[in-house]
């Protein structure tokens, strides 16, 4: 199935394994630090091999540890082994940025820029902690403790990897104790990423989906007119009218710049002819293009859809493969899978939905973006040439290219810039594509009535702590604080009836608010019996309550309706009956003369067919 280079295989973790990784051997052996002296300054630099990708090497300028003297091979030492964890450029690169920023600046702006190996103690550890609490100066407020978090942990991980190192070891004290969480529960002080409204959400999917089914049926169209006209193309054309047919000119395109990006000079130099039908007839070049590879702001609906679809993070998504998706049958029925390299989780995000024939299904999206982008497959660099989603840029160079920069494929410009020009051409707020796996977790809470284990499923977490802690919206916790009053309250209203109003049992759809079964109650805090701000527990006076109400067209309600009537008669055999014709009568008649009367031979024959237990006296 899927594939990815470097990534971990059941091999990786197991010291007993014969296996030899060769990749890994060069990994080993490419990795190093580099010293000396360039245009009379002193250097210091760790060059990391990276397979699979464009550059073969990363190369991380560590020159500023030079600012504290005595401790810059040491920390660069650590660093160097600790990047033998991870393979991602820009986790490497991130790291090296929060230490200059972080445990470098803490030491220079304190005065211990001298200091050696020995004096790294706890007091130290601790002077950085009070340090990152400090107000920056140029806010005015500390930072964030998520941000402080950050800087920490790169201090502790280097701190851990000096500590297991034979040539530093013995000179870190060994009474060095680190904190593990300075700041403890700052996840819920953070500002929670919102959800998507349900209105502006409509917008979205459907501003993706009319675009996406436009550009699906256009590049097909034109797909199907260059494959019949083949044969029409003009070997020797005498004007651009020999053109003049979308199909012969897309053809004669093809023919003539098979294996090259498509550019403007090129044209006119090779064919003026082609160039000039291009222009006069066809739209211009920019409508040509299409049909032979997307462009980044084309691309952008595609990954919107995609990303609600299946649930994975968006960067996650635009650095996936052609291989991460695949149809199978499973028990007869084909469905559609999903298998994309989370790099932050080192895991898979896994996933499949049923198949089915509408144009904007992801397996129909991911088909149609495998064709579209397979001219540009020969025309990047190896690494990319299995990436799903290749487009060339509208300015610029114009050269084949991918979703990537080594912060991640969700800052890269190419998409951060076509997304808001997609959501301004749309009149949309500027959503942070995070909001969408949050957005999808929320509707999948309201289906499933605040099933963590489903959420959990959905977004292929580990742990369900995780979904729980920062996955679960403020307006799901609210739901479902509301749902557990609601449960206290039902409770408390059975106990104070003596069981006779049980909402157990009551199909989904009923009002469980309401004192009687079958009705509904247009404010069940607001009813003729019991205190305020408790539900009302006045049974079996719903007909006669003017908050009251019935649904006419439901079975259910017709038959408790009738099995009412009937524990109202019953309750004459044991009520005084001065007390019955003062609280039950009245009953009697509303539903013998206005409720009862008003359901429908339909509905009526519906309920005879329905097996009710016989409701309670009343009393």
């Amino acid at each position: 199935m899927a594939t990815r280079v470097l990534r971990p295989t059941r091999f990786s973790h197991d010291s007993k394994s014969v296996v030899v990784d060769i990749d890994q051997g060069r990994i080993e052996t490419g990795r190093r630090i580099e010293k000396g002296t360039e245009h009379g300054k002193p250097f210091l630099r760790a060059v990391l091999p990276t397979p699979g990708e464009p550059e073969l090497e990363q190369v991380i300028d560590l020159s500023f540890l030079y600012a504290v003297p005595n401790l810059a091979h040491a920390l660069a030492d650590a660093f160097w082994d600790w990047t033998a964890t991870t393979q991602r450029t820009s986790t490497r690169g991130g790291e090296a940025q929060r230490l200059r920023v972080g445990f470098v600046a803490f030491l220079i702006e304190t005065g211990r820029a001298e200091i050696t190996p020995e004096c790294l103690t706890t007091e130290s550890a601790n002077a950085f902690i009070g340090w990152l609490n400090e107000k920056r100066s140029s806010r005015n407020e500390p930072l964030q403790e998520n941000s402080r978090a950050k800087l920490f942990g790169t201090f502790r991980r280097l701190m851990k990897h000096l500590r297991q190192s034979s040539k530093w070891s013995k000179r870190i004290p060994a009474s060095l104790h680190v904190k593990d969480s300075p700041w403890p529960m700052r996840h819920l002080k953070a500002k929670p990423t919102e959800v998507i409204a349900a209105d502006e959400l409509r917008v979205l999917l459907s501003a993706c989906t009319k675009e996406v089914i436009t550009t699906m049926q256009r590049i097909e169209a034109g797909w199907r007119l260059r494959d019949e006209a083949r044969k029409a193309v003009p070997d020797h054309p005498k004007s651009y009218k020999d053109y003049a047919d979308l199909g012969v000119c897309l053809a004669g395109l093809e023919r003539q710049f098979a294996g090259k990006v498509l550019r403007q000079d090129f044209i006119e130099a090779a064919n003026p002819s082609l160039w000039q039908a291009a222009g006069k007839i066809h739209g211009g070049l920019g409508k040509m293009y299409a049909y032979f590879f997307p462009t980044p702001r084309l691309l952008v609906p595609f990954v919107i859809l995609l990303s609600f679809y299946t649930g994975v993070n968006t960067g996650s998504l635009l650095e996936s493969h052609r291989n991460d998706f695949w149809v199978a049958s499973m028990l007869g029925q084909r469905r559609f899978y999903w298998r994309v390299w989370k790099e932050r989780a080192k895991s898979w995000q896994t996933g499949n939905i049923a198949w089915d024939e509408d144009m904007t299904h992801p397996a129909k999206l991911v088909q149609f973006l495998d064709r579209w982008t397979e001219h540009l497959r020969a025309l990047v660099h190896p690494s990319l040439s299995q990436w799903l989603f290749l487009f060339v840029a509208t300015r610029g160079r114009r050269e084949p290219a991918s979703f990537h920069s080594k912060w991640g494929a969700s800052v890269d410009f190419a998409w951060a810039y076509n997304y808001i020009l997609f959501l301004d051409q749309h009149g949309l707020n500027h959503f942070d594509t995070r909001q969408f796996r949050l957005t999808g977790l929320e509707i999948v809470h309201q289906i499933t009535g605040g099933d963590l284990r489903a959420m959990q499923a959905w977004a292929n977490h580990k742990r369900v702590g995780t979904t729980e802690r920062n996955y679960v919206s403020d307006g799901a916790k609210q739901r479902d604080e509301e749902r557990l009053a609601e449960i206290m309250q039902v409770r408390g209203r059975w106990r104070r009836t003596r069981g006779k109003i049980e909402t157990r049992g009551r199909p989904e759809h009923t009002d469980i608010g309401a004192a009687t079964p079958g009705w509904t109650c247009l404010d069940p805090y607001s009813g003729l019996y019991g205190p305020e701000d408790t539900l009302c527990s006045a049974y079996a006076q719903c007909p006669v309550c003017p908050l009251g109400s019935i649904d006419l067209q439901s079975p259910y309600a017709c038959a408790q309706a009738h099995n009412l009537l009937e524990a109202v008669r019953r309750a004459a055999e044991t009520m005084a009956p001065q007390a019955w014709l003062m609280r039950m009568a009245p009953v009697q008649e509303r539903l013998l003369n206005t409720w009862l009367p008003q359901f429908s031979d339909r509905v009526r024959k519906a309920a005879e067919k329905l097996s009710l237990p016989s409701l309670p006296v009343p009393e």
